[in-house]
């Protein structure tokens, strides 16, 4: 027996407000006419739209723009795999939809923020092997995230060393290891950031780990020499560290060290 299953289309770089706060839905056109199909079919129908819409409001218009490829409606592979995560979340979510038993299950982190006591702040720290090394041996390389714990009152606050060996502001972000310690974040914690000694280089090769050079909103494509997760190429914009942006929609210098504190409003603050 054919299941079939009806899905708004994917949002595009479009926003409706002058501060791109608001992604434009299609819930009174597209969107709207693919579920009133659906509901005349009895069919399923998952608003893919909103889903995606949703999670690009959450990440801001800077790292939205690292989601599209050359025009505002064909995504890289980076937005790709956002709107496929969406695909599945609404089949997940969606009762009794037959398809869902053959998603993978959702990994949960029990990790980040496994520290947190009631009524007090987390401080995390997130970099690179300055950050946290292999941090064992009394004779071998520490980052000094793993110390700095020892020069806070642990009564008031919980200290996290979230930096990985290695990385720069880019394959931080590209790993999914920021949006671990984002996702953690609650009003009134820190952040520590330092990042630098990975972020010059190749791009494309070797290492492939650099960020595209300059300060505004050019955008380079470039051939990956060797492929992860079948991605051939990758596509670089908006200056040197548009990476760090994406974190707390604004630009930052680099190489920088930053203290980020999750204010009581929900904002970032410097």
């Amino acid at each position: 027996m054919l299941i079939r299953s009806f899905f708004s289309l994917t949002p595009r770089n479009a926003w409706e407000d002058k501060d791109s706060t608001i992604i434009t839905r299609v819930n009174k056109t597209f969107g709207l006419w693919a579920k009133q199909v659906a509901e005349e079919q009895h069919v399923p129908f998952i608003d893919l739209n909103d889903i995606s819409a949703r999670k690009f409001e959450k990440f801001g218009k800077n790292k939205v723009k690292y989601m599209f490829y050359i025009d505002r409606i064909h995504t890289s592979a980076f937005g790709a795999k956002v709107n496929a995560e969406s695909a599945a979340d609404g089949i997940r979510a969606y009762e009794g939809l037959e398809l869902a038993n053959y998603l993978k299950p959702v990994e949960k982190d029990t990790v980040t923020d496994s520290s947190r006591k009631e009524g007090r702040p987390v401080l995390f720290t997130i970099g690179d092997s300055t950050v946290r090394n292999e941090d064992k041996d009394k004779n071998g390389m520490w980052g000094w995230g793993s110390v700095i714990a020892d020069e806070f009152n642990l009564n008031k606050i919980s200290v996290e060393n979230r930096a990985m060996a290695g990385r720069s502001a880019r394959t931080f972000l590209d790993e999914g290891r920021w949006d671990k310690v984002y996702n953690a974040l609650q009003p009134g914690d820190f952040v520590l950031i330092q990042f630098g000694h990975n972020d010059a280089g190749d791009i494309n090769t070797g290492k492939a780990r650099a960020e595209l050079r300059g300060s505004g909103d050019e955008s380079k494509v470039f051939l990956m020499e060797k492929r992860q997760a079948n991605i051939k190429w990758f596509i670089l914009s908006a200056g040197i560290f548009e990476s760090s942006s994406w974190m707390f929609r604004r630009k930052v210098p680099f190489p920088s060290f930053l203290v980020i504190r999750h204010a009581t409003n929900g904002k970032m603050e410097k």
